[in-house]
């Protein structure tokens, strides 16, 4: 068994740490990808088809052929990835990737082709007539590929688009005029495919292009025949996954003097990879209080848009009352319509408000007279404890000011790198869980291979320790091939534990480092 050790090395100084990671460090693990297509949302509608003029993709003569066209601006974000091209293949696609699908290649969703994803409007095998073309342009924020009058065989003319929308990463596929003559049934795919023909969202229907249901397999089909040809202006949408959750309680602050009247605000991060619409996909935010004070806040945020990735703070729409002292346990969550991925729609937090005890008050005088004032001066003691950082790693990529270096070498060292994956993560004939069935931070040397020395750090962002009298960082860790999990609580003055160090220095500044390092066997 390959083994290695694990410690973190921080150097903090007098103020209380709390810090809950959950990172692990496996030598059984393997590459993740949270995007899937079959989690995006499909709907149907009926419009009006829009033919457009664009760049000629294909002239006559397009028969069993690809091209690559070329975004004139921005990207496209498909899966989770951006992409600045897209590649047509004149058989009723497009595929994302630098892999190209084959030109005779009819079945893009059940392929094994390697390209990274694919869009299938009519897939199937199709060559042009006489008046036949394959145009593309960018239009309002939209890529448009169309088809004009392909056919499958003679007496055919299909005419359809796939629209990107570059703003929502919605993907749009239009039928225009669909005519033919032969009454010999045909059987296309339509539909999304992701990295893999395995994660796939594809429609089925043997009689009706309007009445399609949502496919089985990958191999799953449409029909079409000179009786059975989808209506001009039928349009199929998918949505991109929507994932919006609860990740910090901005006010009130941990340090403060606490009234009658807090205000409450929440910060919730945009988990996906396209931009949220809150005037489609409002959010409403809540605050669950326990503990000192009990009460049930909420906040909604029906305007404007996120980024992918980005956060905004939601104030709650009333204050709260913490004038008495004790602790405040905040339940923090997330409901938003479409969100994809529940697991991390809560989040949870406190704020102590400590009462002054001992409080004596002289006056400023011996004797008062009727209608005069007196100063009276007060003193007490009062502690607190405070939250410094906090860290669980249920996001979708490395929290803000957390810095990853990776300086192994031999064999694949991108495997040795500290990589987020999902519980229930699965590596050969093993499935690995959190302590508390969330995401978690994973380093992979049996994955960089035999021959190579794993040398990978994940540092936390600088944090002051400044005039704070006692300090602990907890923590949970899994390693080794045997899955032993170990909980462990550091404390300043430090202690020595087994495996992880907790270390003092006079910078009054702290860092928390894990480190994973195995030297070549």
């Amino acid at each position: 068994m390959k083994r290695e050790r694990l410690h973190f090395q921080p150097s903090p100084k007098g103020n209380p740490v709390k810090a809950s990671l959950l990172v692990v460090a496996f030598l059984c693990m393997s590459a993740w990808a949270s995007a899937q297509v079959a989690d995006y949302a499909f709907s149907q509608s009926n419009g009006t088809y829009a033919a457009i003029t664009g760049a000629t993709v294909f002239s006559s003569g397009w028969d069993d052929n690809v091209a690559t066209y070329n975004i004139p601006s921005g990207t496209f974000t498909f899966n989770g990835t951006a992409y600045n091209y897209v590649k047509v293949n004149s058989n009723g696609y497009v595929t994302f990737g630098t892999t190209t699908s084959s030109t005779t290649s009819y079945t893009p969703i059940s392929s094994t082709t390697g390209y990274a994803g694919a869009i299938s409007a009519f897939g199937i095998d199709l060559d042009d007539g006489t008046s036949s073309s394959l145009v593309a342009t960018q239009s309002g924020g939209e890529v448009i590929i169309q088809w004009i009058n392909a056919r499958r065989r003679n007496g055919d003319a299909l005419n359809w688009q796939i629209r990107l929308n570059q703003t929502t990463g919605s993907i749009n596929i239009i039928y225009g005029s669909c005519t033919a003559t032969n009454s010999t049934s045909y059987t296309s795919q339509v539909g999304l495919r992701g990295s893999s023909n395995s994660d796939f969202n594809n429609r089925a229907s043997t009689t009706n292009w309007s009445a399609t249901t949502a496919g089985s397999s990958n191999s799953s089909t449409v029909t079409s025949k000179n009786t059975i040809m989808p209506a001009s202006g039928l349009t199929y949408t998918w949505l991109p996954p929507k994932d919006i959750g609860p990740t910090a309680l901005v006010l009130p602050t941990a340090a403060a003097c606490f009234t009658n009247a807090e205000p409450v605000s929440v910060t919730i991060k945009n988990f996906g990879n396209t931009s949220l619409n809150f005037t489609t996909s409002p959010v409403t935010v809540s605050a669950n209080v326990t503990g000192a004070a009990t009460a049930l806040l909420s906040g909604t945020i029906n305007t404007g848009t996120l980024a992918a990735g980005n956060t905004v703070n939601v104030p709650m729409s009333a204050n709260l009352d913490m004038s008495a002292g004790g602790v405040y346990n905040f339940a923090l969550s997330t409901n938003m319509s479409g969100d994809t991925d529940p697991g991390n729609d809560n989040a949870s937090d406190s704020r102590t408000s400590a009462a002054p005890t001992g409080v004596t008050a002289t006056s400023s005088v011996a004797t008062v007279c009727a209608g005069s004032t007196v100063n009276l001066f007060s003193s007490g003691n009062s502690t607190f404890t405070e939250s410094v950082i906090s860290q669980n790693f249920n996001g979708t990529s490395t929290p803000a000011g957390w810095n990853k270096v990776n300086s192994s070498t031999g064999g694949t060292t991108a495997n040795a790198d500290w990589t987020l994956r999902s519980d229930g993560y699965t590596y050969s004939t093993t499935t690995f869980h959190s302590n508390d069935n969330s995401r978690f931070y994973m380093s992979n040397s049996d994955a960089q291979g035999s021959r190579g020395t794993t040398n990978a750090s994940l540092t936390s962002p600088v944090f002051s320790l400044v005039g704070m009298t006692a300090a602990s960082l907890t923590f949970t860790t899994i390693t080794e091939t045997t899955m032993e999990r170990k909980a462990g609580t550091f404390k300043y003055p430090p202690t020595e534990v087994h495996g992880p160090r907790y270390r003092v220095t006079r910078a009054q500044r702290a860092q928390l480092s894990l480190l994973h390092r195995r030297p070549s066997p």
